[in-house]
């Protein structure tokens, strides 16, 4: 197994030796900022598109639309939506936050999940919010079920999009203005 890169212990570990860089202050990040109009995302059926502005914009209502519903550093979020030009704000805005994504694709994969990570919320399309596609152990581990499980909505809409967002949990409420 060693030489494989898992350890006696179950944990992987790099058989490559650690390379040791110089410091140097050309390797750090550079500040950027593209032009506001310029696209980020279009969805190639619809036409549907967001700019870095409008990116920019909603991340920070997502951002503090979850941060309003206790969403912080450590906690675990999950997202069950297919692909979308939004998922992009949705997950940035959770990481944003400090919290945990966790991005998931098929059933088998949100029943793992949710047992392993005890994610504090679930954030799907409105459609499937209400299949009530979640078993027990979401509801007895959250105590509250489906009022945890919000919808994809959460997101602002874009000028370019029917998209309606918001997150609701009692009187928190996020709309686009």
């Amino acid at each position: 197994m060693e030489k494989s890169g898992y350890s006696s212990n179950g944990v992987c570990h790099s058989l490559r030796h650690l390379l040791n860089f110089r410091a140097d202050p050309n390797l750090t990040l550079v500040p950027f900022k593209p032009p506001p109009y310029t696209l980020t995302n279009i969805n190639a059926e619809t036409g549907e598109s967001i700019t870095y502005q409008i990116l920019q914009y909603t991340l920070i209502k997502v951002t503090h639309g979850l941060k309003n519903l206790g969403i912080g550093k450590g906690d675990s979020v999950l997202i069950f939506t297919p692909n979308s030009i939004h998922f992009p704000r949705c997950f940035l805005g959770i990481a944003t936050t400090g919290a945990v994504v966790k991005p998931v694709s098929t059933i088998s994969q949100l029943s793992k999940q949710v047992k392993d990570s005890n994610p504090q919320r679930i954030i799907t399309v409105d459609k499937v919010k209400g299949f009530n596609l979640l078993s027990g152990d979401f509801k007895s581990k959250t105590g509250s079920g489906s009022r945890q499980c919000e919808g994809y909505s959460i997101l602002p809409a874009s000028e370019t999009s029917r998209f309606r967002i918001n997150v609701s949990r009692g009187s928190s409420k996020i709309d686009r203005q």
